[in-house]
């Protein structure tokens, strides 16, 4: 069992998560660090804690988030990989309670729970109502859920949704079995906001889906640059777009679900008329138009037969028990 935790200046809360994951009362676990080059002291407090099943590792130059994801996930040995963010907690069962559903039923390809959450700073904050009020219990969009579910089912109603919102929530609250991880690749460079959602949507048509109902995570608000700095620049309009691009890569799924290219017509369709507006987009929105660029470089690619660079493969290594 592997633990990844990917981290950048967190001094203040990778620790802790480092510490959640080694309390954890499943064994035998591993818990891998990618730190992505900290200055804020990180790299070293986490060296300070003395564990062999902890393995910290400093990358030799900045990768950014997503690439450092895929840096821990490319080191693991184990049969299962349990996420985590390093500014999160888990519950000290959280991955007995989880490994249980994989030995349970070995069709069994990811597992995910509720969590908590926890506010930093202002709680009566509105924009940290408002998330609340829509986040707070993500799992209950889904028609129903059982201890063991139908990957395709719960895949089919997030598509009826549009692909326009993360049921299963963050990685925080996620396992997957190392064999599914290695057939579908690991997270995508090309989406921004929906990076999470993305890699469960091409895992969950080829499995059975464990539901923990217990909180076993502890997810933390009010602090996080990224997904602000994303509403901010509107970095992620083509979110959508760049997941349905990743489904469509996936020949067998789209003969068993062919909406997948329909939306992926119209998705495309619509990011044009935006790029040819110059970022208006529906309604007067406005987006960076300059990020369709390496879109558009990905579509002459695909229609020459060539390979392209704007869609690295998202390999997971396969070295490893």
């Amino acid at each position: 069992m592997s633990i990844c935790i990917p981290t950048y200046n967190r001094a203040d809360y990778a620790e802790a998560a480092v510490r959640s994951a080694l309390s954890q009362t499943y064994e035998p676990i591993e818990v891998l660090v990618s730190d992505d080059c900290s200055d804020d002291g990180s790299y070293e407090r986490l060296l300070s804690v003395r564990d062999p099943r902890l393995h910290v590792k400093r990358n030799s130059h900045r990768r950014g988030p997503v690439s450092n994801r895929n840096a821990a996930l490319n080191r693991v040995r184990g049969q299962l990989i349990k996420f985590l963010d390093d500014d999160d907690l888990l519950e000290p069962d959280c991955v007995s309670s989880m490994v249980s559903l994989f030995e349970q039923d070995p069709q069994v390809g990811m597992v995910f729970c509720p969590r908590t959450i926890i506010v930093e700073g202002d709680t009566d904050d509105d924009s940290v109502q408002a998330w609340r009020q829509v986040y707070n219990a993500l799992h209950t969009q889904f028609g129903s859920l059982e201890s063991v579910n139908d990957g395709r089912d719960l895949f089919r109603q997030l598509m009826t949704d549009g692909f326009r919102r993360n049921w299963i929530g963050e990685p925080t609250v996620v396992m997957v079995s190392t064999s599914h991880l290695r057939r579908t690749g690991a997270f995508s460079a090309q989406v921004q906001q929906l990076v999470d959602l993305d890699l469960w949507v091409r895992i969950l048509p080829h499995c059975r889906v464990g539901f923990v109902s217990e909180e076993l995570a502890h997810y933390r608000i009010g602090h996080r640059s990224v997904s602000k700095h994303n509403r901010l620049t509107k970095r992620a309009w083509l979110d959508r777009l760049w997941l349905l691009e990743n489904l469509s890569r996936d020949p067998e799924l789209c003969v068993a679900f062919p909406a997948i290219s329909e939306m992926l017509h119209a998705e495309r369709r619509q990011a044009w008329r935006t790029a040819l507006k110059v970022g208006r987009g529906a309604g007067g929105r406005r987006v960076p138009a300059a990020s369709y660029l390496p879109y558009a470089r990905y579509r002459v690619c695909l229609r020459l037969g060539v390979s392209s660079s704007t869609v690295p493969e998202r390999r997971v290594a396969t070295s490893g028990n």
